[in-house]
């Protein structure tokens, strides 16, 4: 369920003795864990977690039986999280075909910041530049377009939740991102304007470094053939400051 409603949940169930221990699939970590924490929780019994696959779509109904064949399941245990707690749900993400990854809460929602809450907004910002198009012109689109929107077709309210929840990390990427796309845009003026061999030399090359490390950053995407996903022997460790 949506990250704010993960602890009026959990209290509700503990107090129905629906079961001995408790997860989450909710992509926002630290919040919900402090709200659990205030509301009176039994933590001992609780463990964040979160699998890193999904589709754009939402609800049973887009539901297929390989969605975490693969993929990582972080587990974000608190201090207080008993070892009984913390096996099972470990051992749910392996019984779904799923890696699963031991983080902190702050850890977890600085990832997600970068990995998959800024690039949907990116992708939603971009799709919205389409309400601009005139017909004739969307009639061109092709693979491509679709492939960097296709994040933008996701729920709108439940994205909202979402990235409400983690508004400060997301807007530490956006910021960054912002800050390169606005030089993108004065090399593109600058160049469009040039007459100088020279100085159209050096636009060029300012044009291509953002381009190849553009290359560079996609190739450190595991699934692109790259490395750098989280190790599944990451220490224990509770969230700085969570409960």
């Amino acid at each position: 369920m949506p990250p704010q409603q993960v602890a009026a949940a959990l209290k509700e169930h503990q107090l129905g003795d629906l079961a001995d221990d408790f997860t989450d699939a909710a992509s926002v970590k630290e919040p919900p864990q402090r709200e659990a924490a205030r509301l009176g929780c039994d933590l001992t019994r609780f463990v964040g977690g979160h699998p890193m696959g999904g589709r754009e779509q939402s609800g049973p109904l887009a539901a297929r039986d390989d969605l975490f064949h693969g993929r990582p399941w972080v587990l974000t245990p608190s201090a207080r999280t008993r070892p009984q707690t913390h096996e099972r749900a470990r051992r749910l993400a392996e019984l779904c075909g799923a890696r699963p990854v031991v983080m902190t809460h702050a850890e977890h929602d600085r990832a997600v910041a970068l990995i998959s809450h800024a690039p949907h907004l990116v992708s939603t910002l971009l799709a919205a530049r389409l309400l601009h198009g005139a017909r004739s012109q969307l009639g061109l689109a092709g693979q491509g377009l679709q492939d960097v929107t296709r994040l933008a077709g996701g729920s709108a309210e439940l994205w909202t939740d979402i990235l409400g929840s983690n508004a400060v990390a997301v807007a530490d990427v956006l910021a960054d991102f912002a800050h390169e796309v606005d030089d993108v845009v004065e090399v593109l003026r600058e160049l469009g304007t040039a007459r100088e061999p020279e100085q159209r030399r050096t636009h060029l090359e300012a044009l291509s470094t953002v381009l190849v490390r553009g290359v560079q950053g996609r190739a450190r995407i595991p699934a692109c053939g790259g490395t750098g996903a989280p190790s599944t022997s990451t220490a224990y460790a509770a969230a700085p400051g969570g409960a």
